[in-house]
C-alpha cells in the first residue's frame, strides 16, 4: 500500500490552483502553513515541526493538549526534556569542586542550581541545550543538587564529595 505524503499534497494542491487560475472569479482563501520548528519530547511522547507557525491557541483531545504559537525558544518555553545530566564532585586544588551539568534545555533559558546547604549558582542554557554550575570548596559527604529552569522545569540529582 502506498502512502500519500505531504509532497503529493503540495503537487496536487498546486495543480488545482493552476487549473483555477484562468477562472473569472478570483478569491484568496484563508489558510495557514502549520509546523513550528524543532523537537519537543516528554516521557514516551515526542513532537517535531519544521515549517511555519502553528495556529495559535490550545488544541486538546482526551488527556492530551498542544499549545500552538511561536515555539518555545523565543518565548522561554520548556523543551520537556530538561534534566541534570550529572553532578560530580572531585578533589581539586586542595578542596572539593562540584560540577552540575544540565542537558536538553532550550537555548537562552536561564537556570539556577541550589544545593542542600543553600549554595546557588545560576547561568543561561547555551546553543547546544547545556548549562553548567560550579561550586568550589565543598565539604566531604553527600548531598542533593536541585535545578530550576526559568521556563518552569525542575530536576534533582544526588552527589558525593570525597
Amino acid at each position: 500500500m502506498r502512502r500519500f505524503s505531504w509532497i503529493h499534497a503540495v503537487v496536487v494542491g498546486a495543480g488545482l490552483m493552476a487549473g483555477r487560475a484562468g477562472a473569472d472569479d478570483f478569491e484568496i482563501a484563508w489558510f495557514t502553513i502549520d509546523g513550528g520548528g524543532g523537537l519537543a519530547a516528554g516521557g514516551e511522547f515526542e513532537v517535531g515541526g519544521t515549517t511555519g507557525q502553528p495556529d495559535a491557541g490550545d488544541l486538546t483531545a482526551g488527556e492530551f493538549s498542544l499549545t500552538g504559537g511561536f515555539w518555545g525558544g523565543a518565548g522561554g518555553g520548556c523543551s520537556g526534556a530538561e534534566r541534570i545530566g550529572k553532578a560530580k564532585c572531585r578533589a581539586r586544588n586542595g578542596g572539593n569542586q562540584l560540577k552540575v551539568v544540565l542537558k536538553n534545555g532550550v537555548p537562552g533559558d536561564d537556570f539556577t542550581v541550589t544545593l542542600d546547604d543553600g549554595a546557588t549558582d545560576s547561568g543561561t542554557i547555551n546553543a547546544r541545550g547545556k548549562g553548567k554550575a560550579v561550586f568550589n570548596d565543598r565539604p566531604s559527604g553527600g548531598g542533593n543538587a536541585g535545578a530550576v529552569w526559568s521556563c518552569g522545569a525542575t530536576d534533582e540529582k544526588s552527589y558525593d564529595c570525597p
